[in-house]
């Protein structure tokens, strides 16, 4: 229903697909799943995979306190224009009631990353700013650079790969790098997390994985 009602797709809200409730039915399932660390989504091309990543990016760092979350692409800049299009910009047009506070200020485009914690501003009692602090989420989501070891160093409560079939070779072993970054959602044999693959089923031009 977030999909549904509020994540702006480029022409507009998304129609109801019932493969789109099947597809986020089985992820429920995955992040319940002590047996499972994520899934590999796999759809043609403009099925709104991409959108859907977002979205569920976005809806884990807004429903979960403390939360940190990342984005990996097939290059640095496409994970970049990820992060911008498919989750800031449709963050920026939802209603003022689903964006928790944040410390940031004018165009949140252009930001690498967002942090939902609270910023004192120019006339604000400290009882209020008091107030924000207790409500705040405290989480994070950014995005990390493609190499293999980009996104290592911290625990994450979802990892999101796009495109990993259409990642050239010459980038990163895309193999390499999720089980690297399985030890960031994995820690002495506990599931902290869930990575979140996608990709496109067409010819590769330029060899993917």
């Amino acid at each position: 229903s977030s999909l549904l009602n509020y994540w702006q797709l480029k022409d507009g809200y998304p129609d109801f697909r019932y493969t789109d409730l099947e597809l986020f039915w089985f992820w429920e399932a995955v992040k319940k799943s002590k047996n499972f660390l994520g899934m590999i989504y796999v759809s043609q091309k403009g099925g709104g995979k991409s959108y859907i990543a977002g979205c569920i990016n976005y809806y884990e760092v807004v429903t979960h306190r403390k939360a940190n979350t990342t984005i990996q692409s097939k290059s640095d800049d496409d994970a970049s224009d990820f992060f911008r299009d498919k989750i800031l910009l449709p963050m920026s047009q939802l209603p003022d009631f689903l964006i928790p506070v944040h410390k940031h200020t004018g165009d949140l485009t252009s930001l690498s990353a967002i942090e939902f914690v609270p910023r004192a501003r120019k006339g604000m009692s400290m009882r209020h700013y008091q107030k924000i602090k207790k409500e705040a989420l405290y989480s994070k989501m950014k995005y990390s650079n493609a190499s293999a070891y980009g996104a290592e160093g911290g625990t994450w409560d979802l990892i999101v790969m796009e495109e990993v079939g259409k990642t050239p070779p010459s980038t990163v072993d895309v193999y390499k790098r999720l089980m690297a970054m399985k030890l960031s959602v994995l820690r002495v044999n506990k599931k902290l997390g869930n990575i979140f693959a996608s990709s496109t089923v067409e010819k590769m031009k330029e060899g993917g994985a």
